[in-house]
């Protein structure tokens, strides 16, 4: 998100009346939202539908894990596996991609789980997790779990990344602004120390 920010900022050399709007919201909403052209850009974690759609792969990824409280014995590991999963009242994400992943990595789908609750947003599914409602399995970096919060995070082992895409329709016709902004996030992805990932305009 910071690198998009400095995309913003640079942009508004040319244009310093331009105005930001940011929308959160789920993949199949941000996907309405942008297929109706309510939105010009979208950031995205992977797997979604790429068929409509140009990207840009961003130099970073997230992982799956398991929130849970800081007081909760599992909380002194330091990753959870597929066998802890199965022991634990999940609370999950209501998105079908969720369901491709985690079964390709786990073996399982959500019928294999005790599953007690589902969110949209995540900041949803961490009050249930700060009132003890179960374990929210979930992306990292989301929700802030430092400081003070009596909430943490453990990966899941093996490893299960994501990457994130910042992405928009194919036959949009870009406005000069929103093409400026395009053009001032690839100089910041060239500008940076890592090397972006894979994109298809």
């Amino acid at each position: 998100m910071r690198l998009l920010a400095r995309a913003a900022r640079a942009m508004t050399s040319c244009y310093p009346q331009a105005r930001f709007h940011i929308y959160s919201g789920n993949t199949e909403d941000v996907t309405s939202r942008l297929d109706s052209g309510l939105l010009d850009f979208a950031l995205l974690f992977e797997p979604y539908d790429t068929t409509k759609y140009a990207y840009i792969t961003l130099p970073v990824c997230d992982v799956w894990g398991v929130m849970m409280r800081r007081d909760d014995p599992l909380a002194a590991r330091e990753s959870i596996t597929v066998d802890d999963l199965k022991r634990l009242p999940l609370i999950v994400s209501q998105e079908t991609r969720f369901d491709r992943e985690f079964g390709a990595w786990s073996g399982m789908g959500q019928s294999d789980l005790r599953v007690v609750g589902t969110y949209n947003l995540l900041n949803n599914g961490a009050l249930m997790v700060s009132e003890g409602l179960g374990y929210a399995l979930c992306l990292d970096r989301i929700v802030n779990v430092t400081g003070d919060t009596n909430l943490t995070f453990r990966p899941l082992n093996p490893r299960l990344e994501a990457r994130l895409n910042v992405v928009w329709k194919s036959d949009r016709r870009f406005t000069r602004v929103a093409a400026c902004f395009l053009q001032a996030l690839r100089e910041e992805l060239a500008a940076s120390a890592i090397a972006p990932g894979p994109s298809r305009i």
